[in-house]
């Protein structure tokens, strides 16, 4: 018999109050049986109980030593261990949302949900659905695009033109806000960044170029240029970083548009990436840092 585990314990524990409950006097060996475990084994979480209650000046009362099982005093933990309708409706949310991010060849975890759905039970099952307002193909393009820093193709319906429109952008990161996800990116025929509105794509296609944005315009003032030493992982450090120039041996530079994206690129990379220049950009790393160390100190 494999060992039970702590886990699988304590929710035996919580399962044999109510059921004791509802069933005064019955024999130790019956209660074994109905568990699936040994009488040994039984004794020891009936012993357990007697250290369990409220507090430790009010304790649940077992008797147990005639070899029929009384409990008193158990009040507390006098519940059926099952799920609230709330926890119920969130699960089926996450349920329906992960299926979306499946694909339909994946059938084993498909089934795997839908039995899981069979088990919660249909009471409120019809009332729950969670459909996403925009395709997981569309959401998997986008995410492709900014990791491997690659341009995006749009097709966008501009709601208050009434016109679908063809773009050309840079994406930067995928947003979440008041119940609509969105892509911020530089926009090549606006010539600056812009924010879309992913349910508003109509169609996106990935361009195998380089997301650094190039203004249409001379004009540097939004760019910055970066100094920084790659002191391990190269390689990867290389390709997150995008197009940037080798000066000396493990120094490196480049001009970026967004420097909250190399912000995050920095933290991400865990040491790898240093920057250098410019002094303001990399304080603010350091800052950053320091924040989130603090808050799991």
């Amino acid at each position: 018999m494999s060992k039970t585990s702590p886990s699988q314990t304590a929710a035996r524990l919580l399962d044999l109050v109510p059921f004791i409950y509802t069933h005064q006097g019955i024999e130790i060996s019956e209660l074994a049986e109905h568990f699936g475990i040994s009488k040994s084994e039984l004794l020891s979480n009936l012993n357990s109980l007697w250290m369990c209650g409220e507090s430790r000046f009010d304790l649940v009362e077992l008797d147990f030593e005639s070899g029929f099982v009384h409990i008193r005093n158990a009040d507390a933990i006098n519940l059926v261990r099952t799920l609230s309708t709330q926890e119920i409706i969130a699960i089926l949310f996450g349920l329906d949302t992960l299926q979306e991010e499946i694909s339909d060849e994946r059938q084993d975890l498909i089934s795997q949900l839908t039995e899981i759905r069979g088990i919660l039970g249909g009471s409120v099952q019809p009332l729950v659905a969670a459909s996403k307002s925009v395709e997981s193909s569309l959401l998997r393009t986008i995410d492709e695009a900014i990791r491997r820093r690659h341009t995006l193709q749009l097709i966008y319906h501009s709601i208050s033109d009434d016109l679908k429109t063809e773009r050309i952008v840079h994406p930067i990161e995928r947003t979440h806000a008041n119940g609509h996800e969105f892509l911020r990116a530089f926009c090549e025929s606006a010539d600056a960044l812009r924010t879309f509105r992913l349910d508003r794509v109509l169609s996106a296609n990935e361009v195998d170029q380089s997301a650094s944005p190039q203004r249409k315009s001379d004009s540097n003032s939004a760019r910055m240029k970066i100094k920084v030493r790659i002191s391990k992982n190269r390689r990867a450090a290389i390709e997150s970083l995008g197009k940037c120039t080798e000066i000396e041996d493990g120094l490196f530079e480049l001009a970026i548009f967004n420097p909250s994206w190399l912000i995050r690129e920095v933290i991400a990379a865990g040491g790898s990436i240093e920057v250098l220049e410019p002094q303001e950009l990399r304080q603010e790393i350091a800052r950053q840092v320091q924040t989130v160390a603090h808050q799991y100190s």
